[in-house]
This record gives C-alpha cells, structure tokens and sequence, in this order.
C-alpha cells in the first residue's frame, strides 16, 4: 500500500510543474478513477488520509495530499480550480469518485459523465460547462 502512495506522490509531485495546471490536475483526478476500475482497494489507498491507520502509513497517505497542493494551488490562481476548494476536499473527491467507480463497475459512459458532472463542479461558476 505504501509502494502505490509513493508512486501517487511521485505523479503527484511532478505536476507542480505542468505548464497547465488546470489540466494537471483534471488529468490525476481523471486517471486515479480510470485506474479503480481495474485496481481493486485503490479507493481505499486514497482514502486513507483521513482516517486513523498505521502512523506511517497515514503519514505517506497525508503526503500524498500535500503533493497536490502546489498543483491545486496554481490551478485556483490561473481560474480553472474554484478558490474555494481544500487539498483535502479534493482528495475526499477523487477518493469518493474511485470508490463509487470500483464497487459500482462502472462502465466507460458512465465513468465518463460522473467524471464530467464533478470536474465541472470543480470549476468557477463562470467557467462552468454546459
């Protein structure tokens, strides 16, 4: 468990770099819910952060969230993440759409428009599709 929360930190880590963090962003959340349908207890991993386990694993799982926090944070200044949303709002988010995407065997379609419908959510009011 702890060997897949590195590997999440590293992709994550990367990101605060990406020349369009926006998309960066988008594209985590987006490959996180497209890897639950194959990788069993990967909801899990992800929810991790926010309950109480083995120390060591918690601190790996809450590096993970602050991995994202660069990237989320760029993301808000350039307009494309509301203001509004926490580090862990959006880990609770891809945790919660994984979870859903995992037990539900979501098909492609389906997988798709939820992802549509929350990442829409996660856009300013005026930026908003649809």
């Amino acid at each position: 468990m702890r060997a897949r929360l590195h590997t999440l930190i590293d992709e994550a880590e990367s990101l605060a770099d990406a020349p369009d963090a926006g998309a960066a962003v988008v594209g985590f959340f987006t490959r996180m819910v497209t890897q639950s349908r194959t990788k069993r207890a990967f909801s899990d991993v992800l929810a991790l952060a926010g309950i109480d386990i083995e120390p060591e694993t918690r601190a790996t799982a809450l590096k993970l969230q602050s991995a994202l926090d660069v990237p989320l944070r760029r993301a808000q200044e350039a307009g494309d993440i509301r203001p509004d949303v926490t580090g862990p709002e959006l880990m609770a988010l891809i945790a919660g759409v994984s979870a859903a995407a995992e037990r539900g065997g979501w098909d492609e379609r389906l997988q798709d428009k939820a992802l549509e419908i929350v990442l829409d959510g996660l856009r300013p009011a005026g930026r908003r599709e649809g």
